[in-house]
């Protein structure tokens, strides 16, 4: 995914962040008893033998609990790091890969998935009009795509802007405590 971030602190900060990511996320409370539930709650009552892409895999949570469920997996995240702790976590029983969606998925055919899950991703997008084209290519008839985004009220409030509706390209930079 083509961050919108500073590209050298954003690399290094996934870099960095896989690790931390990898030993905390379970426990924090955002994910563990606010994302999660809902997400969950999202999906069909049926999910085994589905073909869902879990896309900005991160840590592989969610490939995991999909796998647990029956569920044929597909996982891909633009770094390195995050893609090495999901295939750990997943024990390698999902195709796990490092893909940019700026760039496109060349690699995976027209309608092939039933479900693609983008929790907390979609909003580090450049182009969010192309990566929703590609997303709606790659997914089946009435198949459908599962996302959460954080509210667009934070970069509002951290970024004090003046019009809330504006479309803006916001430069961060992540201080999430880790040692370096």
């Amino acid at each position: 995914m083509n961050i919108v971030h500073k590209d050298t602190v954003s690399i290094k900060s996934y870099d960095e962040m896989a690790k931390y990511y990898k030993n905390f996320v379970d426990t924090k409370p955002w994910n563990a008893y606010y994302e999660r539930p809902a997400i969950i709650s999202l999906f069909s009552n049926e999910i085994k033998n589905k073909k869902i892409l879990d896309l900005g895999c991160a840590g592989g949570w969610y490939s995991k609990y999909l796998i647990d469920n029956g569920a044929d997996v597909m996982s891909i995240d633009v770094n390195e790091n995050m893609v090495e702790v999901t295939k750990a976590r997943t024990n390698n029983k999902c195709k796990v890969i490092q893909a940019d969606i700026n760039n496109g998925f060349n690699f995976i055919g027209n309608g092939y998935f039933d479900i693609v899950l983008a929790s907390l991703v979609l909003h580090y997008i450049k182009d969010i009009n192309k990566a929703y084209m590609e997303i709606n290519r790659i997914l089946k008839i009435n198949g459908y795509i599962i996302f959460l985004t954080h509210h667009p009220l934070m970069e509002f409030i951290h970024f004090k802007r003046e019009n809330y509706l504006d479309i803006q390209l916001l430069d961060d930079e992540w201080n999430m405590g880790m040692k370096k």
